[in-house]
């Protein structure tokens, strides 16, 4: 067991426990390019909710290209977590969408060759920042609220820089939508750390997740969320029409194999045993 307050303020969380705990990387017995499992939640009672509060709060998501607090208008939400000790003033709500980062902007095909070495990490890592996903470790209010609880009470692991997220395709013009798609190819935090499960709301076949390296593309189907290694390139993404609507999907970030409890970092029964993929697949996770 490691308290939080032993750790020191330059390295973020999860690069140091990964040394700390000794977390190595293993091979899932399932090669599937995603996983879906099925799910029994009360749809229409956390779409209610998520109405109530998208009235009152709803943050763009700040691309890491910018350099300034630019949110988007085309995607956003609210976050499922937030971090006591958050170095920005920003909203509780709004820790989990993101925060600016000057860089070049990648192509798919850069994306692919420079994320086939397992150790690439974004340029920038700040402890209390965005970037320090194990730091977004307390669930924010809107996990409680009625019929939404309802899911996080289902979990079995710790929730980290999760967020209620939506796309608002008619927040821009559709050639605005094409001439920007390249922006959204990106990997997210190794699943020993952060395992990701895409739970589809509101949503139509003109949605998708799409893979680089493949070029296939998931179209959801009722009663499934959804998980797939994220450190492989990939994208969501939609086929413009005037009638299209709006995308509602909650994103959690699972701690599949590292707890947070009363201040303090441990590790679990499957910690360098059974990789994140294969708990997801056998309800080890939800």
């Amino acid at each position: 067991m490691i308290q939080d307050s032993t750790l020191n303020d330059t390295e973020t969380r999860h690069k140091q426990l990964g040394k700390l705990f000794g977390i190595r990387s293993i091979e899932p017995e399932c090669k599937d390019e995603y996983v879906r499992v099925p799910v029994d939640l009360p749809i229409e009672g956390m779409i209610q909710d998520i109405n109530e509060i998208f009235e009152k709060e709803w943050y763009g998501m700040v691309h890491r290209r910018h350099s300034e607090w630019n949110r988007s208008v085309l995607y956003g939400g609210v976050g499922l977590t937030y971090n006591p000790d958050y170095i920005f003033d920003i909203p509780r709500h709004a820790q989990g969408l993101g925060q600016p980062r000057s860089q070049t902007q990648l192509s798919r095909e850069e994306w692919i060759e420079q994320t086939q070495n397992k150790s690439y990490e974004p340029q920038v890592l700040l402890k209390n920042s965005y970037n320090d996903c194990l730091g977004l470790r307390v669930r924010n209010e809107v996990t409680y609220m009625k019929s939404l609880r309802v899911l996080f009470d289902k979990l079995k692991v710790n929730m980290f820089q999760g967020r209620i997220a939506e796309i608002r395709p008619h927040a821009i013009g559709p050639n605005d939508y094409e001439d920007n798609k390249e922006f959204m190819w990106h990997v997210d935090e190794p699943n020993e750390i952060v395992s990701r499960l895409l739970i589809p709301l509101v949503y139509s076949d003109d949605y998708y997740i799409e893979f680089a390296d493949s070029g296939n593309k998931i179209r959801f189907e009722p009663g499934y969320a959804y998980h797939w290694n994220t450190r492989m390139v990939h994208r969501w993404g939609y086929d413009y029409s005037d009638t299209i609507q709006n995308r509602t999907c909650i994103v959690l970030g699972l701690g599949s194999w590292i707890k947070y409890e009363d201040g303090a970092w441990s590790t679990n029964e499957y910690f360098n045993k059974m990789h994140p993929t294969d708990m997801i697949a056998q309800g080890k996770v939800i």
